[in-house]
């Protein structure tokens, strides 16, 4: 897996360089190590194992992990009707 310090952009790369170089490769580690050999899973269902783990399973953070992703990608009336719903 790339080390953050080999992210391109002349020693200051920005979080859109990050998140663009260290995700896939974070991705595809963790469909080697954490599916068995015949699964498929996508890249949405890694991705929603990372943050369950990264958040210990618990539920608050989880959820605020993707009202956050919402309100990040300007969804914002969105985030008020998920909200609603908890």
């Amino acid at each position: 897996m790339k080390n953050l310090n080999d992210v391109p952009n002349n020693g200051n790369p920005s979080s859109d360089d990050i998140i663009h170089n260290v995700m896939p490769q974070l991705i595809q580690t963790i469909k080697q190590k954490a599916y068995v050999q015949d699964a498929a899973p996508s890249d949405a269902e890694v991705l929603g194992l990372i943050v369950s783990k990264f958040n210990q399973w618990d539920r608050d953070s989880i959820f605020e992990t993707f009202v956050e992703a919402l309100e990040d990608s300007n969804h914002h009336s969105d985030v008020e009707i998920v909200r609603e719903l908890v």
